[in-house]
């Protein structure tokens, strides 16, 4: 899907920053977010278990998000039989490919700053199928929203 949209920004001359933003749920600080960034990658990180990249809402420079988006990466679909795993492809999510991505491109020198907010979804989850606007939930964003800057200095700018 992502690939599809190339040929649109293409024809539109004046896009300089892609954001992709999951279509199944309301992002409700969306405009507070996009506005921070833009000549950089800027992403949302989880930083448990592991350092990667929330594929829900990312956002690229229109260079970037061609180059990205023009690959043909494919995922590996696993089965468990007995403790076997079998590996079909290179990449076992969205979120792998993309953290891989972009490790490859701060290694040549582009900045990747993880976001100063929270992504605040609202709706439901399509996978869970939970609702995710809850009082406590919107609570819990706002205050993390309140530290995450000093947080992301801390971690040294765009290393997670």
């Amino acid at each position: 899907m992502l690939r599809e949209a190339i040929p649109v920004i293409l024809d539109i001359p004046d896009i300089k920053f892609c954001w992709k933003v999951t279509g199944r749920l309301f992002v409700e600080n969306y405009k507070q977010i996009s506005n921070i960034s833009i000549d950089q990658a800027c992403v949302n990180r989880f930083y448990k278990p592991l350092h990667v990249v929330d594929s829900r809402f990312i956002g690229f420079p229109k260079e970037v998000f061609l180059e990205i988006f023009s690959k043909k990466p494919e995922f590996r679909m696993r089965k468990y039989s007995q403790k076997i795993e079998m590996h079909l492809a290179n990449f076992s999510s969205l979120e792998e490919f993309l953290t891989i991505s972009l490790s490859n491109l701060e290694c040549v020198g582009l900045r990747v700053a993880s976001m100063k907010k929270i992504p605040i979804f609202s709706g439901s989850s399509a996978s869970t199928n939970k609702r995710l606007n809850s009082n406590l939930l919107l609570l819990k964003l706002t205050l993390l929203n309140l530290i995450r800057p000093l947080a992301v200095k801390l971690m040294g700018g765009s290393c997670p």
